[in-house]
């Protein structure tokens, strides 16, 4: 549980604070109404119901004179949101979580409609664990501590004279403790989100008081070399195994052809402790491998692509097993990542590697990004 609560520390440190300086600042109220939906059939006797949540946010647009990226993405809206959501049994309890989001609108800021998708990352908190003597139903959340995530496309509806607005349209909350403590299937909660918006925007009444992101200088960005190593901490499907170290060491070629865009393909080798335990378990217990497990070593073929907003970069790529002997898991899965620049050449991240909708771990990475600077 330590370990959990270092790693939700050091990403609240490093990406959530400082906030970007806010301009004018728009108070939210939501109401999001979800479903509890079972993606494995042993997790029936917990889901199949509604959910309903209330989401308190605040938001505002990051100061485009002192952050370039703000106007180039047609000044999207950044915020902290904090959730309160049942999950409509006994033996989930609760979820509490306290989200950063982002806020990306797809038309003329200036309209009166207003089409966004918005994404939120944060850390959750769930009242009511699995415990093998008080709470042994609940095979969803093995720890308090959780990784929350937040997806949903909206529409919002801006009315003229007062400073208030309406929102809504289709979303998705996911809770997963990413590998850290089993049972960890995680729980997704598609559903309708809607909210009450108040404060007055920068652009209410068709304001247009900074340059439009078309107007600013075409720049070409080098591509470069990203080498990097992660650390993480997750263990295996069986409780009582106890928390390892995962290591991952890999590079990548990453094509940056513009402002907003980075491409990627890459390796990765992945030395993950808590697989290494867990097929020493299976050979024990029901000599599955006649005293000689598998190599618990796997790499991995990786792409993607990453949005660059200055010093803060995020994204998602698809890997694929080349080598994997012990067979686990499936041979492809998803990492979500969130960078951190610290120097032009240093950068820090927070990745979440989930095979379909298994987590299997969240990590922590340190990465060096090799190029020739222009002359």
């Amino acid at each position: 549980m330590k370990i959990i609560r270092l790693f939700v520390g050091i990403t609240v440190v490093i990406f959530f604070f400082p906030v970007y300086a806010q301009k004018p600042v728009r108070w939210e109220a939501g109401f999001p109404l979800s479903y509890s939906w079972a993606h494995h059939n042993y997790m029936n006797h917990l889901t199949g119901r509604i959910c309903p949540a209330v989401q308190v946010a605040f938001s505002g647009i990051p100061d485009p004179v002192k952050h370039a990226w703000v106007s180039r993405y047609n000044f999207p809206e950044t915020g902290i949101s904090l959730i309160v959501q049942d999950l409509g049994y006994a033996e989930l309890g609760r979820i509490y979580a306290l989200l950063f989001h982002y806020t990306f609108f797809l038309n003329r800021r200036d309209a009166n409609w207003l089409w966004s998708l918005r994404f939120g990352n944060g850390a959750g908190w769930n009242t009511r664990p699995y415990d093998k003597v008080s709470n042994p139903k609940n095979i969803i959340f093995g720890s308090h501590v959780l990784y929350a995530f937040q997806l949903s496309l909206r529409v919002r509806y801006r009315f003229d004279g007062v400073p208030l607005s309406i929102e809504g349209g289709p979303g998705l909350f996911h809770y997963s403790n990413g590998g850290t403590k089993p049972p960890n299937s995680g729980l997704n909660l598609p559903g309708i989100q809607i909210a009450l918006i108040y404060g007055k925007g920068m652009f209410d009444g068709r304001g247009k008081r900074f340059v439009r992101h078309d107007t600013l200088k075409k720049n070409v960005y080098p591509g470069y070399w990203n080498f990097f190593a992660r650390l993480g901490f997750n263990e295996a499907d069986v409780p009582g195994i106890g928390l390892r170290p995962s290591y991952t060491l890999g590079f990548s070629r990453e094509w940056h052809p513009s402002y907003k865009n980075i491409y990627f393909t890459g390796v990765e080798v992945m030395f993950t402790r808590s697989l290494q335990a867990y097929l020493e378990y299976l050979d024990i217990a029901y000599n599955a491998y006649g005293g000689h497990p598998p190599d618990y070593k796997r790499i991995a073929l990786l792409g993607g692509y990453r949005m660059y907003m200055d010093k803060t970069v995020m994204g998602a790529g698809v890997g694929m097993y080349v080598y994997n002997p012990s067979g686990k898991e499936a041979p492809f899965y998803i990492r979500l990542s969130f960078q951190r620049q610290l120097t032009p050449h240093w950068h820090v991240s927070v990745s979440l590697k989930t095979h379909y909708f298994f987590a299997e771990i969240i990590d922590m990475g340190l990465h060096y990004h090799f190029f020739k600077a222009k002359k």
